[in-house]
């Protein structure tokens, strides 16, 4: 009773106690981080756990509510969002908080559920109870204190404000609270002025104009925002005047629009322009305007630099653009693709042109529109056959029946796509007066380009290709004379009846196939969207998207089955599994097996199939991630849906058959009847209680993926296991080394209370975005974790190292900040007040494992390990991240600065002092105030001086310690500047920055390497040291400021890249320079940062200021009329790139040659042989009535990125007869097949070959063709000279191998060692076993074509062993198929790869497999067969494995068997015995033991292999001991 009692009251003490902890600590709030108990982060306490609150819907009634509650004044509190006061850890505990004042606690207001956010740290809210009411501005970064980055202080801390809905009020209020001019000032957007950092404290600021400082705009919550510093506001009080120039054009008419702002250059976006802007611009130029256009898509080139306007409304009556509405200045969602181009004065008399290009007749081809001088193409966005009506009758063609066309049908167009979006009524009288987009606005490219047939076939001709039988194969559809695809979007079988009844087929079971399932085409891709109600009778009939226009590719191609079989359709089968209940699913259709895609896969679809197999299916379970090994041939099955009472798989909803977006790693398993034992272990660490977590399901070893990994899985793991679970932890990044096989699990989260790790919640087994270097670790007893600082010169400095599972690592720098030196230091009993942290291993880099990342400290804990952090070994690091710690870093000379490498105290690198070391800065983020602040700080003259990047001095060495360095100006040190933590970069030694205080103005230009004065490399000298130009966005007016600024000829002169007068040496000086013409010097034209640029010198520009004239020539063809294209310039002959080659181009040359050009042909790949010297011109595009290659379109001279093996070659008549010939084999019928081409034999690739190759070229020659073969992999020798053609694709049926679908003729990726063989009449395929000690085994070989070769092991399972078994003669039931050489490499050709055998196949050649002779392997892949017998046959297996049991030895050995088992019962009786008088001495005996021990000795009898029976005395080799009496068995429980 006593007891009943105490129990009850230490009950009612545990409630009371329990019931206090909920409702008075929870829920309590407090604020974090700031400089008095009035203001900080705002933490909320619940569960035991203190977390954040997220600033979304956030205003300042939170603050209130949140003073109150703490005791604090709360009238002028505020709240703000954006991390104002550094950013919190741990759980975020609310958002979408929303209090009407009122309430008591913060727990009142309305919100989310507890823990449910979409939120990071970066969104939380802090909290003033009693701020101050000044908010300081300032403008940053301009060359006045006019103008600059517009800049706020609140709480102490500088930020930036956001351009969202920005006006020129906000400048009005801004100018004059600073007391500057304000009656013209303006605002602009996109951080003109540079981008700044830290909080950007104000977003959508709406001033009136009249309010005295910015806080008293109307503003989104102080701190909140959508922005980044790419957004920032900049501000200019006191603006210049606004101007605009027409750049690119061939008159002063006419050009790119560019306006001068803020000192540069830039352009106007064209989104929702009109024609009223070219009226004011080209009146405020004052050129002609009453007929002026203005057009967009840059169709006089791309800009460069700012995009200073966007949205430009103008009404026409404006005197200049600023006038017109618009955006902010600079704030816009462009690019220079979409610059605006003014033509004041257009010519009327052609414009508005149209032409049928590319076609056949004059009847039919590509569109093309004439406008401003320049032929360009129309987009097929929202295309019908009313723009081909008004085409066509103002063309004066037939337009009755005309059909437009999309997809570029006709090819593709060069040049501006001049309209998009036509919409035509039918009646205009030209194309110009259908509605449209502005002229040159669009979001096409050339592939979408519009054709038009004015007077169009009507017949549409159909067939099925590449099936077994005339009913089925993949469907293509002719128009035009040319065969094209459909695209399986939107299929249904409606499709195939249509299709099928019009090749007069039976229709009425046919059904339509998505995926390739036939194989891929190629070609054009004639119909997408095909929907047909059946009826109709052509698939001209069905509505479908226009011809030509799609969005697919040839694995979406569609296949018909008109007749398909239903006997066995549709079977399902499950492979690879240890019994027939598991496998991969694999669903049989039109005669192939194939595979099911597990999207949105549950387990009703393994109740379907494993009932429909009459196999167990309550119990069933399906699998994802092609856990039971991928499959082959097509996926069959997509989104598959099932209820789970269907009775087949195909009654389940799914995707068209064949259609689906997956790869065999999603192949769908199925396990009938699956054990729900999961089995789990560690597995590489020293003791049972550590290791590499790894999983049992289906009986297969697998592990876990460390996806959002926590300690609760340790707890679960170890506990499951019988192991120490109260301190244990879960490591990420494979730290006790990496598994193999399967990845069970991924996004495993546990709550810590369930039984096993299957009760945890996870990704569907088998489905993960993994790799084994995830592999999740458990320790279930860790030790204690250690730091240690290494590398310093000092106990209180070094590279900061943790011990962890028995090794030190180190800790990375993502996110650090210098509480953690406080944390370490003082962990380490070391001072820690002014303790730093740096990042960049500046100490050196450590070894080993990356322990922890993302490391946040407060500063009050007390290890290392209380701080929050990703999990333990998680990271993306390298050991060049490591952290470094300095406990008491030395702050008298801490931090000097000093300029290395300079011809005077004045210029240098730019060099660091930091914890003993010299370093260097980091050029990111670079402009000139660095420089005031360094030099100032030096003593130095500072008012002129300037910072360059890219190591103009020289590179340094040591730690670079700073990186994005920004400074106001105005500070005494570098230190003061904003910076990465100290030792925290992304670059390397080329990027140093360097100081020059009293720089020179005189900028000198030369040019080196020419064969005159008026040619050469250009060179420039800055500091005394000449260095080079780079060619991005380069154009001729660069080379007319340097000739002119030489006093040399300018007016034709020409600028060129690629380095054509030589590489030079030393530095790059300028990059992205762009001259408008008129300047006096290089120096003046726009460019990047002095010395910053990301080229070689293999991009140095050169300048011709006197250019001679260009010839071409054709080189290394038999006769005059072919041969490789090269290019006269500056005393070199060069060749061209064959980038964007088209055929016009040929026609431009062999004309301006005087040779015959209607046929002429360009072809790629260098068809004639590689050329020397430079590469002249790259992307050529001609229209076709140009007299010379100069005149067609192309890069700037010498400006490419190709090769020789690119080189363009031209016939200008070109032979249409092709010959082939089979050479190197034992007879006509077969060899390496080559064709003559110009006159020149060469071979073919062995890509995509297929044996329809060889039908074609055997019938071609009058040879045997019912069975030919084809060969990959040289098997016949490899052949030399030209590889004339690849990814060749026979139907069958064409006359010759040019009729077959193919690359450009000379255009391929491949070696000789791919060189394709033929066989007109190959003889039977042998296989044999060699190197075995029997002939049950050994080494699988394959003889073809009279030789011996070998199989590689490439997706290897033991069905071929099946196959080469039974077709030996020799057992098979158990045959086992080895890779890796495992009975020694072979020689000779390797036949074969990639072999999946079923196993029902009669002999090897009926599994599928590569072609013949092509694979990617060695020998040392080289497959192995062991014929070996079941254990159940004893017959076999006495002669095969134990012929010492014949005869007499066979009675000796059985002899033996029974004296052994009669003296293994004698002890069993003895033991009995002495046990039974045991216990009539006592009867409370354990009940088990005996029983146990006699389980034991019969097990190890078991276990013992009869056929060898020493096994039996190892059984029974530990003598029989007697247990204790406590752990007798009761007689009337003992039984045998």
């Amino acid at each position: 009773m006593k007891m009943h009692i105490q129990v009850t009251i230490y009950a009612y003490i545990f409630a009371l106690s329990f019931l206090k902890e909920c409702f008075t600590i929870d829920t309590a709030v407090r604020l974090v981080g700031g400089r008095t108990e009035y203001e900080g982060r705002l933490e909320v306490y619940k569960l035991g756990k203190w977390g954040t609150v997220c600033d979304d819907g956030l205003n300042d009634t939170l603050s209130v509510v949140v003073c109150r509650s703490l005791g604090l004044p709360w009238n002028a509190s505020k709240a703000y969002g954006g991390a104002a006061y550094g950013q919190g850890s741990g759980p975020i505990w609310l958002d979408n908080v929303k209090c009407m004042g009122s309430e008591t606690g913060i727990e009142e207001c309305s919100h989310n559920p507890w823990g449910s956010h979409n939120c990071n740290h970066g969104e939380d809210v802090s909290i003033s109870c009693f701020p101050s009411t000044d908010i300081a501005v300032r403008l940053v970064g301009g060359t006045s204190e006019k103008e600059g980055r517009l800049e706020v202080n609140r709480l102490g801390s500088w930020g930036t404000v956001c351009d969202d809905n920005l006006n020129d009020k906000l400048a009005v209020v801004v100018c004059r609270s600073l007391g500057l001019s304000w009656a013209t000032s303006e605002a602009y957007g996109g951080a003109v002025h540079g981008q700044g950092s830290g909080t950007i404290w104000l977003d959508n600021v709406n001033c009136i104009g009249s309010e005295s400082n910015i806080a008293e705009c109307s503003h989104s919550p102080w701190g909140s925002n959508n922005c980044n510093h790419g957004d920032d506001v900049s501000i200019n009080c006191l603006p210049n005047a606004t101007f605009v120039q027409l750049v690119g054009g061939t008159t002063e008419y006419e050009g790119r629009l560019e306006i001068y702002k803020l000192g540069s250059w830039g352009t106007v976006c064209d989104n929702n322009f009109n024609h009223n802007l070219s009226v004011v611009v080209c009146r405020s130029l004052g050129l002609p305007w009453a007929t002026s256009e203005a057009y967009g898509g840059a169709v006089f080139g791309r800009g460069s630099g700012t995009i200073w306007l966007d949205n430009v409304n103008c009404i026409g009556s404006e005197s200049n653009i600023a006038e017109c509405s618009h955006s902010p200045w600079g704030s816009n969602n462009c690019n220079h693709g979409d610059d605006i181009s003014i033509n004041c004065l257009p010519n009327r008399s052609n414009d508005t042109a149209v032409r049928l290009v590319g076609g056949t007749t004059k009847y039919e081809g590509r569109l093309e529109v004439y406008k401003s001088g320049k032929w360009g193409t129309v987009c097929d966005d929202g295309l019908n056959d009313t723009l081909a009506v008004v085409v066509c009758r103002s063309l004066g063609l037939p337009w009755n029946a005309s059909k437009a066309y999309g997809g570029a049908a006709y090819g593709q167009g060069s040049g501006p796509i001049w309209l998009d979006n036509v919409k035509c009524m039918g009646s205009e009288t030209g194309i110009e007066k259908c509605s449209h987009s502005p002229w040159g606005s669009h979001n096409c490219n050339h592939g979408e380009d519009v054709s038009i047939s004015c007077f169009p076939s009507t017949d549409i001709d159909i067939r099925l290709v590449g099936g077994t039988s005339e009913n089925e194969g993949r469907l293509e559809v002719n128009r035009l004379g040319i065969w094209g695809t459909v695209c399986d979007d939107n299929l249904s079988d409606k499709l195939a009846v249509v299709v099928c009844r019009s090749l007069g087929l039976p229709w009425a079971t046919s059904e339509a196939y998505g995926g390739a399932v036939f194989g891929r085409g190629s070609g054009t891709i004639w119909l997408d969207n095909v929907n047909c109600i059946g009826s109709e009778s052509n698939i001209a009939e069905c509505s479908h998207s226009p011809w030509g226009s799609n969005n697919c590719n040839h694995g979406d191609d569609i296949s018909i089955n008109c007749l398909p079989n239903r006997s066995n359709d549709t079977a399902v089968r499950l492979v690879g599994g240890t019994t027939k209940y598991e496998g991969r699913l694999e669903v049989y259709k039109s005669g192939k097996w194939g595979t099911v895609c597990d999207d949105g896969l549950n387990d009703t679809l393994a109740v379907v199939v494993c009932r429909s197999l009459g196999l167990p299916w309550n119990a069933s379970k399906a699998y994802g991630g092609a856990a039971y090994g991928q499959g082959s041939g097509p996926i069959w099955l997509d989104n598959v849906k099932c209820m789970g009472s269907e009775t087949g798989i195909e009654k389940c909803s799914h995707s068209p058959w064949g259609s689906h977006n997956c790869n065999h790693g999603e192949d769908v398993s199925i396990s009938c009847f699956p054990s729900t034992d999961i089995d789990i272990r560690l597995v590489g660490g020293t003791s049972e209680n550590e290791g590499r977590l790894e999983v049992n399901r289906l009986g297969i070893w697998g592990t876990v993926c460390d996806d959002n990994l926590s300690d609760k899985l340790a707890v679960v793991v170890c506990r499951s296991l019988g192991l120490p679970w109260a301190t244990s932890e879960a490591y990420g990044g494979a730290v006790f080394g990496r598994g193999s096989g399967t990845i069970w699990l991924d996004n495993v989260n546990c709550i810590g209370s369930e039984s096993n790790i299957a009760e945890c919640s996870h990704s569907p087994w088998g489905s993960n975005n993994c790799n084994h270097g995830d592999d999740v670790s458990i320790n279930c007893l860790p030790n204690a974790t250690f730091v240690r600082l290494v590398g310093g010169t000092t106990e209180y400095e070094g590279r900061l190292e943790i011990y962890k599972l028995r090794r030190w690592g180190t800790v990375c720098d993502t996110n650090f900040n210098h509480n953690l030196s406080v944390v370490v230091c003082r962990s380490l009993g070391l001072p820690w007040a002014t303790s730093e942290a740096y990042g960049g291993a500046v100490f050196g880099r450590g070894s080993g494992t990356i322990w922890l990342d993302n490391v946040n400290c407060i500063g009050s804990e007390s290890k290392i390990e209380e701080c929050s952090h990703s999990p333990w070994g998680s990271n993306n690091c390298n050991h060049g991240d490591d952290i470094s710690i300095n406990c008491l870093p030395i702050k008298s000379n801490d931090t000097a600065v000093r300029l290395v490498g300079g011809t005077t105290e004045y210029e240098g690198r730019l060099e660091v002092y930091k914890s003993g070391k010299w370093g260097t800065v980091c050029d990111d983020g670079l402009n000139d105030t660095l420089s005031v602040v360094v030099c100032r700080s030096l003593g130095l003259p500072w008012t002129a001086s300037k910072a360059y990047g890219g190591a103009a001095h020289g590179q340094g060495s040591g730690p670079i310690w700073l990186d994005n360095v920004k400074c106001m100006g105005s500070e005494t040190g570098i230190e003061e500047c904003s910076h990465n933590p100290w030792g925290s970069h992304n670059c390397n030694h080329g990027e140093d920055v360097s100081i020059s205080c009293f720089p020179s103005t005189d900028i000198a230009v030369r040019l080196v390497g020419g064969t005159s004065e008026n040619e050469g490399r250009l060179e420039v000298n800055r500091f005394g040291s000449w260095g080079t130009v780079c060619d991005d966005n380069l154009s001729d007016k660069l080379a007319v400021v340097v000739c002119r600024s030489l006093g040399l000829p300018w007016a034709t002169s020409e600028a060129y890249g690629g380095a054509v007068h030589g590489q030079g040496s030393g530095t790059i000086w300028l990059d992205n320079v762009n001259c408008i013409g008129s300047e006096s010097n290089i120096a003046e034209c726009s460019h990047s940062p002095w010395g910053s640029n990301n080229c070689n010198h293999g991009d140095d520009v050169s300048i011709n200021c006197l250019p001679n004239d260009i010839f071409v020539r054709l080189v290394g063809g038999p006769t005059e009329y072919e041969g490789r294209l090269e290019i006269y310039k500056l005393g070199r002959w060069g060749t061209v790139c064959d980038d964007g080659l088209k055929d016009t181009l040929s026609v431009v040359v062999c004309r301006s040659l005087g040779l015959p050009w209607n046929a002429s042909k360009a072809y790629d790949g260098a068809a004639y042989g590689q050329g020397s010297g430079p590469i002249w011109l790259g992307n050529v595009k001609c229209m076709g009535s140009e007299t010379g290659i100069e005149e067609c379109s192309h890069n700037p001279w010498g400006s490419h990125n190709c090769n020789h093996g690119e080189d363009v070659s031209i016939s200008c008549f070109p032979s249409t007869d092709i010959a082939v010939r089979l050479v190197g084999g034992t007879s006509e019928n077969e060899g390496r097949l080559e064709v003559n081409r110009f006159g020149i034999w060469g071979t073919v690739c062995d890509d995509n070959l297929s044996d329809k190759l060889a039908v074609v070229v055997c019938r071609s020659l009058g040879l045997p063709w019912a069975t030919s073969e084809a060969y990959g992999g040289a098997v016949h020798g490899q052949g030399s000279g030209t590889i004339w053609l690849d990814n060749v694709n026979c139907i069958g049926s064409e006359s010759n191998i040019a009729e077959c679908s193919h690359s450009p003729w000379g255009s391929n990726n491949c070696n000789h060692g791919d060189d394709v063989s033929i066989n007109c009449l190959p003889k039977d395929t042998f296989v044999r076993l060699v190197g075995g000690t029997t002939e049950y085994e050994g080494r699988l070989e394959v003889y073809k074509f009279g030789k011996w070769g070998t199989v590689c092991d490439d997706g290897l399972n033991d069905t071929l062993s099946v196959v080469v078994c039974r077709s030996l003669g020799l057992p098979w039931s158990a045959s086992k198929a080895h890779g890796d050489a495992s009975y020694g490499e072979g020689s000779g050709p390797i036949w074969l790869d990639d072999v999946k055998c079923t196993g029902s196949e009669s002999r090897i050649e009926e599994c599928s497999h590569s072609p013949w002779g092509s694979h990617n392997c060695g020998h040392g892949e080289d497959v192995s067969i062991i014929c070996v017998q079941s254990r159940g046959d004893t017959s076999d297996r006495v002669e095969a494995k134990q012929d010492w049991m014949s005869g007499a030895n066979a009675i000796i050995v059985i002899s033996v068997l029974y004296v052994l088992l009669g003296l293994t019962w004698l002890a069993v009786f003895v033991k009995y015995k002495k046990r039974r008088s045991n216990l009539h001495q006592s009867n409370t005996h354990d009940t088990q033991g005996f029983q146990l021990e006699v389980h034991s000795l019969t097990q190890h009898y078991d276990d013992a292999d009869q056929t060898f029976p020493e096994n039996i005395y190892s059984a029974l080799g530990t003598p029989c001991q007697e247990t204790s009496e406590t752990s007798a068995t009761p007689y009337e429980d003992f039984k045998i």
